[in-house]
Parts: C-alpha cells; sequence; structure tokens
C-alpha cells in the first residue's frame, strides 16, 4: 500500500516502480521484429571442470543463430616434428612464419533448446592436444555427448612453414593445406581436397569429391571415389586414380600413371613413362618424353613425343575410337598398327615412307587395316591398335 497509517509508504512505490521497469524491459521487444542473431555476452563461471583436457583458450561464449548454438574457441601448442589431426568437417592448413601450431575451432550445435543444455554440451567439446611418445602432436577432436544433436565443425590451423611431416583425417569434409615444407597426407569420407605449394611427398584420398593439386615437390599418390583430379606440377612419381571422373595434368617430371573408370584424360608435358587408362572417355597427351601405355575402352587417343623422347615399346589402343600419334622426325622406331574396322574407309595413314600400309577389304563387311616399318633404322616398337576407328602417323610440326 501507497499509504499506511494516513503517510506515504516510500518502499512500496520504490518495489512498484522496479516491476513496471522489467516488465517493460521484457515486452519492448514484442512489438518489433525479432533479431535474427543474439551473442550472449556474459560468460558463466564454468569451474574447474570447464574444458577438461582441452588446449582452448577463453571462456565459453555462445552465439544463437537461426536456432543453431554456435562456438569458436583456439588454442596453440609445440609443433614437434610431426602433426596429426583427427576431426569432423571441414580442415584448412595453412604454413607461416610462426614458430608454434595455432588453431581455431568453430562448432555449431542444433537439438540442444536450453542455453544452459548447449552450454553444458560445448564445455566439454573441442579440439584435444595429444602429444606422441616420439614428439610429435595429434589434435583430436572430442565431440558433444548428444545422440538427437546434429554436430557441425570448422578447424583452421597455422603451422610453421617448414614442418616436416602433417597428416589430415576427417569425417565429411573437405581439407585444404597449403605452404607445407614437408610431407602431408590427406583422408576425408566425403569432400574434396586441395594442396598447393607442398615440399614433399603427398598423399590424398576421398571417399567421394575433387582433388587439385598445385605445386608439389615430391611424388604424388591420390585416389577419389568419384571426382575430377588436377595436378599442376610434380617433380617425382605421380600416380593419380578416379572412379569416375576426369584427370588434367599439367607438367610432371617423373613417371606418370593416370587412371579414371570413366572420364577422359590431358596431359600437357611429362618427362618419364606414362601410363594412362579410362573406361570410355578421350586421352591427349600434348608432350611426352617416355614410353607410353595408353588404353581407353571408348573414345580418341591423341599424343605426340618430343625431340629427345627415350624412346621405349610403347602400346596406344582404343576400343572405339581414332588414334593420332605425332612424331619428332630424328626418332628411331618400329611400327606397328592395326584397324580391325576401319572407320570411313581411311584406315591407316602414314606420313614415314618407311611404313608401308596395307589395307584389307572383305568380300562382306567393312575393310580392316594394318601398317609397318623401321623408321630411321628401327628401334622400340610402337604398338597401335583400334577395333573401330582409324590410325594416322604424323610428322610432329
Amino acid at each position: 500500500m501507497l499509504f499506511a497509517n494516513g503517510s506515504f509508504n516510500r518502499r512500496a512505490w520504490l518495489i512498484g516502480l522496479g516491476a513496471l521497469t522489467c516488465l517493460c524491459s521484457v515486452a519492448a521487444p514484442l512489438s518489433g521484429q525479432q533479431p535474427l542473431e543474439v551473442k550472449i555476452e556474459k560468460p558463466r563461471p564454468d569451474g574447474p571442470d570447464c574444458c577438461e583436457g582441452l588446449g582452448a583458450e577463453g571462456s565459453l561464449d555462445l552465439r544463437s543463430v537461426n536456432r543453431h548454438w554456435t562456438i569458436e574457441r583456439s588454442g596453440s601448442e609445440a609443433p614437434g616434428e610431426r602433426l596429426e589431426v583427427e576431426t569432423k568437417g571441414r580442415v584448412t592448413v595453412r604454413g607461416t612464419d610462426r614458430e608454434d601450431v595455432r588453431y581455431v575451432v568453430r562448432m555449431r550445435l542444433s537439438g540442444a533448446a536450453a542455453e544452459d543444455r548447449a552450454r553444458d554440451l560445448f564445455r566439454k567439446s573441442g579440439m584435444v592436444p595429444v602429444r606422441r611418445p616420439d614428439g610429435g602432436l595429434l589434435l583430436a577432436l572430442r565431440e558433444p555427448d548428444c545422440e538427437i544433436c546434429r554436430f557441425e565443425a570448422r578447424l583452421e590451423i597455422e603451422v610453421p612453414a617448414g614442418l616436416p611431416e602433417v597428416i589430415v583425417s576427417t569425417r565429411a569434409g573437405a581439407v585444404d593445406v597449403a605452404s607445407v615444407g614437408g610431407s602431408v597426407r590427406a583422408r576425408t569420407s566425403g569432400g574434396s581436397i586441395s594442396m598447393d605449394r607442398i615440399g614433399g611427398p603427398v598423399h590424398a584420398t576421398t571417399a567421394g569429391g575433387s582433388v587439385r593439386l598445385g605445386a608439389i615437390r615430391g611424388p604424388v599418390e591420390c585416389e577419389t571415389a568419384g571426382g575430377s583430379i588436377q595436378l599442376q606440377h610434380g617433380t617425382g612419381l605421380a600416380q593419380l586414380r578416379t572412379h569416375g571422373g576426369s584427370i588434367r595434368v599439367l607438367q610432371v617430371e617423373g613417371d606418370l600413371n593416370a587412371e579414371t573408370g570413366g572420364g577422359s584424360i590431358r596431359v600437357g608435358r611429362v618427362a618419364g613413362a606414362l601410363r594412362a587408362k579410362t573406361g570410355a572417355g578421350d586421352i591427349l597427351i600434348d608432350q611426352a618424353l617416355g614410353a607410353l601405355m595408353v588404353s581407353a575402352g571408348a573414345g580418341d587417343i591423341e599424343a605426340a613425343l618430343l625431340e629427345g623422347t627415350r624412346m621405349r615399346d610403347s602400346i596406344l589402343e582404343t576400343s572405339v575410337g581414332s588414334i593420332v600419334l605425332s612424331l619428332a622426325d630424328s626418332l628411331a622406331f618400329t611400327l606397328d598398327a592395326n584397324v580391325h574396322l576401319a572407320r570411313g574407309g581411311r584406315g591407316i595413314l602414314s606420313e614415314f615412307p618407311a611404313v608401308e600400309v596395307r589395307r584389307s577389304v572383305a568380300r562382306f563387311g567393312p575393310a580392316s587395316a594394318s601398317a609397318a616399318g623401321a623408321v630411321n633404322g628401327g628401334g622400340p616398337v610402337l604398338r597401335l591398335r583400334t577395333e573401330v576407328g582409324r590410325i594416322e602417323v604424323r610428322k610432329l610440326r
């Protein structure tokens, strides 16, 4: 009561005023549009058990965005001779001039409606640093213990540029590594893999996604269950395999093995031996300096052997398609070519006079053709085969 015993009650007046102020502050947002993002600035005292075993820095600063809870954590560790990463989601690794390993993990959680529940789940989630007996560093993701929640993570890591070895394994996410001086191994159960400016051997495996490799100073081995492969420059042996997708190689200074279950193969320049195989698709080799083992289930083949090529026995074959082989005029080789069913009646065409072309016309059915000859005195045998199509042997211009 504001008046008691005929006098003004000041305490009751202050209590009423406080209640009215609280009511207005709660009701005010209802009169306008709700904000899309709410940041919880005030950290709670999380106690001594907060983030046990985690290398995270800072307090549990959550954000609620469109019914998802998000949090960002960072940490740093001494590098050791090897960095291993076991996580979920996208991973980015960059070599820098820093002397430690610095990481930032961004986590997103849905299915925990209340802030208290989300905070409790995040409290023991994040990257767990483990020091291996040999001094290597392992960063392993600890996920929230919630069967009905959907959890996503994104990890960014900065490492010393001269780190000898990096190993990354992630589930359902892409991997991007650049500017690392040592070897790199990357594996993902679903996502693309990108690497560039790597100073050592590279091994990349994805259960589904493309692989893009830039400058690699060392051997390369990569495989994808479904997706394209691109390699800009490799200094050693390159082994590229996709179960379905195209393969593009700009330059390899060693041997090259390229295989696809279905898709085209294009090679710019290869200094060593080349093995290329596709179940269905064209194969184009701009500049080769070694032996060729090229096979297409269905598709055209076009290749060029340059001046100075280290000639070895080679074979180019396709079931359905044409073969066009260009050779430097000075190369010594022995040609053995055959077309079972000549396309368009042309059969085999040779620009080298030493090659003799023979054409056989069946009384009933299409013609076949064969060619043989020793060019510049003969040498390693070049076998060209197509079941249906034509063969052209040209002088390189």
